[in-house]
């Protein structure tokens, strides 16, 4: 998505209108049945302001697949690291991941941190994060009361408490075993946490 144009919000074919409010203003519902001036109501009711539009140069299909972006790095850059450089989290081996987008309320962006170090992970979009972060991510559990039968007595539901993962990821790229044994040697028996 390098390459984009700016075109006048009047003048964006239907697939242009619905990738700018699907994927840029993030309006939910817009589907390919929706005509131009359904969807330029709705950016338009988002901000009224709104004039032009960015999209790109080579959109194909109905707008609202997503093109393939490779995925962004969003491991912050150290400031003022109190770690030695070669065990900071900042030189951690990369792990491509992504977690789904949720609907029932849940916050956009996922905070993982680990020793102090935080970082964000929006939803929905194929990041690479540090290593470390990612053993956290996996390893975070929550309980959960299921329904696991029935009373057959009172007629009451019997709840059981689950552990299950608190975030669903999908693991796109894990590092080499080469690239975590070598992490592991750089920081085995080194408090992360400095």
């Amino acid at each position: 998505m390098s390459d984009k144009k700016t075109v006048k919000l009047e003048d964006a074919t239907p697939a242009e209108l619905r990738y700018y409010a699907s994927t840029i203003l993030q309006i939910d519902g817009i589907s390919p049945n929706h005509k131009s001036d359904f969807v330029i109501g709705k950016i338009r009711a988002v901000n009224a302001e709104i004039k032009e539009i960015d999209v790109p140069d080579n959109l194909s299909g109905d707008g609202l697949t997503k093109p393939s972006a490779p995925a962004k790095d969003i491991t912050p850059k150290p400031v003022g690291a109190k770690a030695p450089a070669s065990t900071h989290f900042t030189n951690d081996p990369r792990v491509e991941i992504m977690i789904p987008k949720a609907n029932d309320g849940k916050p956009k962006r996922v905070p993982v941190t680990v020793n102090g170090d935080s970082i964000l992970i929006e939803r929905g979009v194929a990041v690479k994060i540090p290593y470390r972060h990612y053993l956290a991510l996996t390893n975070a559990k929550e309980i959960v009361r299921q329904v696991v039968g029935q009373d057959p007595l009172t007629q009451l539901d019997i709840y059981e408490d689950v552990e299950t993962p608190s975030y669903p990821v999908t693991t796109y790229r894990l590092p080499s075993d080469e690239e975590i044994a070598e992490w592991n040697e750089r920081v085995n028996g080194i408090s992360l946490a400095a």
